[in-house]
């Protein structure tokens, strides 16, 4: 399996995929230098920085988290763990769309009113759950509200590869490696 790199080496290929082009980024994100060359030195990053970090570098913060390896806070989980049964359906219908309409979906789903959160959002556990590539992305997949059949069925559609339910959670565990193609 391949190793893994921390996430000061996760960070720093960020950063070079973004370009030199620009406020530097820990201007971009409103952090010190200092932290931000402590992290990429292999520190422990804190959750705030992340939260700045992520929006500057045109993530999520709840993908940086994962990248991390740090326990995703609360107010960033899906707030309905049930909504994982539509996001199958829904994503089936929109790959069906003109772009005009998957954009139109889009504002109009961001346009739907926030529920209170009714209970903890827990993703299932991969066993073993290895922390590696894999492990990576099937959890960042997760808080998408994706299960692995909500995982082999949007990325299908989305992607040029396919893969059974079962696959994601073998790559999840680290038993296989991510196909290439990603």
């Amino acid at each position: 399996m391949t190793e893994t790199p921390g996430f000061g080496a996760a960070l720093a290929r960020l950063l070079d995929r973004r370009g030199p082009g620009g406020p530097q980024p820990a201007e971009r994100a409103g952090v010190r230098e200092d932290q931000l060359r402590a992290v990429l030195a292999g520190s422990s990053p804190g959750d705030g920085l992340l939260r700045r970090l992520a929006p500057a570098l045109g993530l999520r913060a709840v993908d940086l988290f994962v990248l991390a390896g740090r326990a995703v806070p609360d107010d960033m989980a899906p707030l309905d763990a049930t909504a994982a049964t539509w996001v199958r359906s829904t994503v089936t219908d929109a790959v069906r769309l003109p772009a005009v309409g998957r954009r139109e979906l889009l504002r109009r789903i961001r346009e739907l009113p926030q529920e209170e959160r009714r209970s903890r959002f827990t993703p299932k556990p991969l066993l073993p759950l290895d922390g590696g590539p894999g492990a990576r992305v099937v959890r960042m997949l997760q808080y998408r509200n994706l299960d692995w059949s909500g995982m082999a069925a949007t990325l299908a559609l989305t992607t040029p590869t396919y893969l059974s339910a079962a696959t994601y959670g073998v790559i999840g565990s680290g038993r296989k490696e991510l196909p290439r193609a990603w």
